[in-house]
């Protein structure tokens, strides 16, 4: 096909399916199991993987939603990667794959820019009533921001625990290669890399070097921390342990990133409510259960045909047949199954039928060898459609040992299909096996499986009043008629919920707005602070200039209109970015101070990025700021605490928050950059390292690294998070370096130790940055039960400039809008009732003028 040929047919592609959802008529629906206005929700589902022949449970389910969605005429769209033809309610993108390394049937794909663009004017059109995510995958992620652009409620069901996965995977990565050390050599992520880093190791050096003048002083201070350390670590900490643990936290992490953007979380079984809460740290009421149900006449007892076994080699029909379906992976547990495969083996007589055991599955090569070795064990390779149902129906037995799964949707293809099951106590396939139908055993003994195998097999009457027990409870209490009204069911109540959390934050910040005229003092002095301004950053072209320009200037006209004095809280320089954008960046903040006829010079107190820039030169950048001597600085006139959050890690500085009776003078002394020098070290390695390899690779043509290192914040906080625990596992460890470590690997935005600090300060509360996660927050102070105030004025150079203003009693985030030209307030708290009266009576001589509290809340 030429390339003129291929654009009309991707064009006339797109304008049939363009029609097909103009034409798309919604239909009133009356169905005895279906009704009420829950159907009525038009739903877009997007998912990485889909249909029978992905040959995995989410595919599976997602094609059997469609089946029931279309034969109750519900509307449901799906978006999936693919290279079918489009179809009425599926659209199929074309997106490049890659393979999963060491999963060679797993493949991810990533739909492209236009196609993102060309899916988001489809769904504006059809105007969804809410998005459904089945993947936290590239087209789960991209279903995610599609929402946020078009304010959907948003929907996600948690099909797999990843956390588990990666525990289980990490662990028999590390046995494998420590069993194999050579074999990592053959890893294809090795094999891969090694030829780039053997052709650019050397050239890529030199470039640091001569890029880095300090590269040799920052490889020995972290070769420091290693050397002093590694013979302790290594005696006292189970590395491997501890590097399975920190591959589930990163994962659960990551997931908890991803769905906090979701209005309700759905679980596939009720076990995995708990699990889902505790895992993704979600509150209670934003997670819901799935009532688990399969199409009961695909997995049905009347597709049995022994004929089914004469296509696949050495099966006998006639033997009593233990199946098993799914991945060959060690996630899946398949290695427990050999091993009850072994124990099996050597306590079967002579008496005793001829047991086998059927895999369905693609998976790990090794261990499909190492299965293939054992004696009547036969892989069939995946399977779909008519011939899965015909194996489920023909087989005596499921045996299902994985303790990862969030339903394990095969235990009830299984019992549909008259297959008495055996499952692990683990995870949710237990919640569907009854002892009439089934065991549910652990997993740490192979014999126990082995012996109800055996039993089974022995006793054919017992083994077919299971089954009778196993179809019958399947069909009358999970089908997927019974699934598919919960799953709309749900889907309403997400829209329900969204209607009514939006409606509660507009009263919120309402109410917050209208507290803050209503209890502000006459008098009061209020401050402004704004922070991680980054000059250079995010002024490349004229549109990103401007903006900057406007979100700045709003913020200090407001500050000049509402009389606060303004505070600049660190990070505004920036030695990553090009010097004459840093210096034109500089130039414009200047200029728009004198536009606004701000009537003071700001304090400015100095961030991570600041190190390097002398008081004079920060203050000759900034138009004449005075550059405050202390990281630490107390705002006499407001009473407000200040910093930068880069501090809030270090070991010290947690250490003095917490002494009783230390006050502002000391905290500050304390507080000054020479007095933290040592522990603000690793800090300054890292940005200096980052700040590097981010303008090696722009000179290559390549960006971004700035902003992929912001969104990771929450992944290198749960890294840090994981090191620091590990100081509490010995005595002996060397405290000062895990702080160093996790300072390296994470930044931190610890609020407690920011209330601390204020309290000792004698404020009400404290302000700081760094994170660019602008937050406020009440901290309770200990047993006391008193609240401080806490925000995070979050950062000027990124697409959604924030600011604070602290004003007594209320701490208010404000963000600019490009788009609206203004500013409004995105976040609050208020001092109120006994809070508001202890800090009453602390400030009551306090304030340059007499002070009148309003009462009302």
């Amino acid at each position: 096909m030429t390339e003129k040929n291929r654009r009309s047919y991707v064009i006339k592609s797109w304008r049939q399916y363009v029609h097909q959802l103009l034409d798309h008529r919604e239909t009133a629906i009356n169905h005895p199991h279906l009704s009420g206005s829950a159907t009525r929700s038009r739903v877009v589902c997007f998912s990485d993987t889909f249909g029978v022949e992905s040959n995995n449970g989410v595919g599976r389910f997602l094609q059997d939603l469609r089946t029931g969605s279309q034969s109750n005429d519900l509307p449901i769209e799906f978006v999936v990667p693919g290279k079918h033809e489009n179809i009425e309610d599926v659209r199929f993108v074309r997106a490049p794959s890659f393979t999963v390394p060491g999963y060679p049937d797993l493949r991810i794909s990533m739909p492209l820019e236009h196609q993102r663009k060309q899916i988001a004017y489809l769904l504006k059109k059809k105007q969804p009533d809410v998005i459904h995510v089945s993947t936290p995958g590239p087209f789960g992620f991209f279903g995610v921001s599609l929402a946020n652009d078009l304010r959907l409620p948003l929907v996600g069901i948690y099909h797999t625990d990843f956390p588990d996965y990666a525990h289980s995977i990490v662990n028999s990565q590390l046995e494998h290669y420590a069993v194999n050390p050579g074999s990592l050599l053959e890893n294809p992520i090795v094999k891969a890399v090694a030829p780039v880093v053997t052709d650019k190791a050397t050239p890529l050096f030199m470039k640091l070097m001569t890029g880095n003048p300090q590269f040799m002083q920052d490889v020995a201070a972290c070769t420091d921390i290693g050397k002093r350390n590694f013979e302790i670590l290594a005696g006292d900490v189970d590395w491997k342990q501890r590097v399975c643990d920190l591959s589930s936290l990163i994962t659960a992490k990551v997931l908890h990133q991803f769905y906090s953007r979701f209005t309700l979380v759905v679980a596939r079984s009720p076990a995995q409510v708990q699990r889902i809460q505790e895992t993704l740290n979600l509150s209670p009421n934003r997670v819901r259960c799935l009532t688990p149900g399969i199409d009961t006449n695909k997995f049905h007892p009347n597709h049995s045909d022994q004929n089914i076994w004469q296509q696949f080699s050495d099966v006998d029909s006639k033997s009593f047949k233990v199946l098993y379906v799914g991945r060959i992976t060690s996630e899946k547990n398949f290695n427990f199954l050999l091993e009850t495969w072994q124990a099996l083996q050597e306590r079967v007589s002579d008496d005793d039928r001829k047991i086998e055991l059927i895999v369905v599955g693609r998976g790990d090569e090794k261990l499909k060898t190492k299965a293939a070795q054992l004696p009547n064990v036969r892989l069939v390779g995946a399977l779909g459609g008519k011939e899965l149902s015909a194996v489920y129906a023909s087989s005596d037995i499921l045996a299902f040992p994985s303790t990862t799964e969030t339903l394990g949707q095969v235990g009830l293809e299984a019992g549909a299909s008259g297959l008495p099951v055996i499952v692990a106590d683990q995870g949710g396939p237990g919640m569907y096996v009854l002892p009439s139908t089934g065991c549910v055993l652990p997993t740490n003994d192979p014999l126990r499986w082995a012996t109800k195998i055996l039993e089974f097999a022995r006793d054919e009457n017992r083994q077919q009043q299971f089954s009778n027990a196993a179809r019958r409870h399947i069909s009358e209490n999970h089908s997927l008629e019974a699934s598919l009204e919960s799953y709309w069911n749900i889907h309403h109540e997400a829209i329900v919920v969204e209607q009514d959390r939006r409606k509660n934050l507009r009263e919120k910040n309402r109410r917050a707005i209208a507290y803050s005229k209503s209890a502000e003092p006459s008098g009061q002095k209020g401050v402004m602070v704004i922070t991680d301004y980054h000059a250079g950053k995010r002024f490349g072209n004229k549109v990103t200039q401007k903006q900057k320009r406007n979100a700045i200037k709003s913020m200090l006209l407001m500050a000049v209109e509402n009389d606060l004095d303004v505070i600049f809280g660190g990070d505004f320089g920036d030695h990553g970015s090009r010097p004459e954008r840093l210096e034109a960046d500089f130039a414009m903040l200047r200029e728009v101070q004198k536009e606004v006829g701000l009537d003071h010079s700001p304090q400015l107190i100095r961030g991570n990025h600041d190190c390097g820039y002398t008081d004079q030169e920060l203050s000759k950048l900034t138009g004449g700021c005075r550059v405050h001597e202390s990281l630490l600085f107390f705002h006499e006139a407001s009473r407000v605490a200040i910093t930068h959050g880069h501090i809030l890690g270090l070991h010290r500085v947690i250490e003095l928050a917490g002494q009783q009776g230390i006050g502002y003078e000391k905290l500050e002394h304390a507080f000054r950059e020479d007095s933290l020098d040592e522990d603000l070290k690793p800090s300054v390695i890292a940005y200096d390292l980052a700040n590097l390899v981010e303008s090696l690779t722009q000179k290559k043509g390549l960006s971004g690294l700035g902003n992929f290192w912001e969104a990771s914040f929450g992944f290198r906080s749960a890294v840090a998070a994981h090191f620091l625990k590990l100081e509490k596992q010995s005595s002996r460890i060397d405290m000062r370096t895990w702080k160093l470590i996790a300072s390296l690997v994470g930044t931190h935005n610890d609020i407690e130790t920011a209330a601390k600090i204020g309290e000792a300060c004698g404020s009400w509360a404290t302000v700081f940055g760094h994170s660019h996660e602008p937050l406020t927050r009440a901290v309770k102070m200990g047993e006391s039960g008193h609240k401080h105030l806490v925000g995070n004025a979050g950062n000027i150079h990124r697409k959604s400039p924030t600011c604070i203003v602290a004003k007594f009693p209320v701490v208010q985030v404000y963000r600019f809008s490009h788009t609206a030209q203004q500013l409004s307030v995105r976040y609050a708290h208020s001092l109120r009732n006994e809070n508001l009266k202890r800090h009453q009576a602390k400030f009551k001589n306090a304030f340059p003028q007499p002070v009148s509290f309003s009462e009302t809340n």
